[in-house]
């Protein structure tokens, strides 16, 4: 699978998918929680901006759908079945044929996932990265767009972790990459890792169809 590997400093590497905080896996739909800095071994710089009850579904010309508020009630079942899921294909790693299966067959769409993968410098300071992201969680929390947010436990052994945004189009995507917190969380990535890369994936689903399909963006 093809990856954009970023040499420091690196300004666009992290677009799209900012601002983590404590919850492994948050949806539009899903209970608010009080953001903390105690799980350190999560994997920061992605997104659950989007967490809680979204009492609006529009924001500016972006509107959310019935089919993307589907969506994101069935991604709260979102798990990884291949042990080595962070470096691994995207479309092999998650039960994505379980998530499918339990849409309504009527349900269409073209949604937008941002997948970040990472090796923490053994250095890295979590507490600032917890901060800033959770900063940029607060501000990006009337951002919109987002339909789920899952990451993984930081793997010792290597420093790897791999954090995933859904989202329900690529326009809210690029809409929260303009809120100031993302940009102090970004360049705290220079800092904090060792590399990084960014992937972006389109996920469809036809109507009557039980099953996705994932196709890798290159551009």
């Amino acid at each position: 699978m093809a990856a954009s590997v970023a040499a420091y400093p690196a300004q666009t590497i992290i677009n799209e998918c900012p601002f983590a905080n404590n919850s492994k896996h948050s949806t539009v739909n899903s209970s608010p929680t009080t953001y903390s800095a105690q799980a350190h071994g999560i994997c920061p710089l992605s997104s659950s901006a989007n967490q809680g009850h979204i009492d609006c579904q529009s924001v500016g010309n972006l509107h959310l759908t019935p089919a993307d508020h589907a969506l994101s009630a069935a991604l709260q079942n979102l798990t990884a079945i291949d042990p080595n899921y962070r470096t691994a294909p995207l479309s092999t790693s998650f039960n994505w044929s379980q998530v499918a299966a339990s849409l309504p067959a009527d349900i269409s769409g073209k949604w937008y996932i941002v997948v970040f993968r990472s090796v923490r410098r053994a250095d890295a300071n979590s507490r600032t990265l917890y901060d800033a992201d959770g900063a940029a969680h607060e501000e990006a929390k009337n951002s919109g767009g987002i339909l789920t947010y899952w990451y993984g436990r930081l793997e010792l052994s290597d420093n790897t972790c791999l954090a995933m945004c859904v989202w329900a189009n690529r326009d809210f995507a690029k809409q929260a990459t303009q809120l100031p917190s993302h940009a102090i969380a970004m360049r705290l990535a220079a800092r904090m890792y060792v590399s990084y890369t960014l992937e972006r994936y389109w996920l469809m689903k036809e109507k009557g169809e039980d099953t996705f399909r994932i196709e890798q963006i290159y551009k």
